[in-house]
């Protein structure tokens, strides 16, 4: 072996500066993987409150007639305007609204879940949003839902 040679085995003056850049860019994708499930969880929390706050809107308005939620326009439009009112603007348009008025929880395929010998109507809202598709993958294509229900009074 040639003298350059055995110098180079025996330097190690770079030995932590490469250990470092290897182990701080495994550190950086774990950190940015864990924003990036962080946000879609609080974005699911948001839709499970809007989606929640609609139904009972919702469930107000067709029973009782008020100025909001009387007809699927007008609850559509107020679950676009809470969902707006969250970090999230712009997450939800009313194309991504689903409103039932009237589902029997008797049903097997019941959007409120299945509950045998109750005959409560309820009022079913589903809010779904595709709105982190800017992000890398596997994280662009996720669709994220939520489904409120708000027992009708009677």
């Amino acid at each position: 072996m040639t003298w350059f040679g055995q110098r180079m085995r025996r330097d190690n003056r770079a030995v932590a500066t490469l250990e470092f850049t290897i182990v701080a860019g495994m550190v950086c994708f774990v950190i940015l993987a864990i924003i990036e499930a962080s946000l879609l969880w609080w974005m699911k929390a948001d839709l499970a409150n809007t989606a929640s706050s609609t139904a009972r809107c919702g469930a107000q308005g067709y029973r009782f007639a008020s100025t909001t939620c009387v007809d699927t326009a007008s609850t559509q439009s107020y679950a676009v305007t809470m969902s707006n009112s969250s970090l999230f603007m712009g997450a939800v348009a009313s194309s991504d609204v689903t409103v039932t008025s009237n589902v029997n929880m008797t049903s097997a395929n019941s959007a409120c879940g299945t509950v045998s010998g109750v005959s409560i109507a309820f009022f079913a809202v589903t809010v779904a949003s595709r709105y982190f598709t800017f992000m890398p993958p596997p994280f662009n294509n996720i669709t994220v839902s939520a489904t409120g229900c708000y027992p009708i009074s009677p």
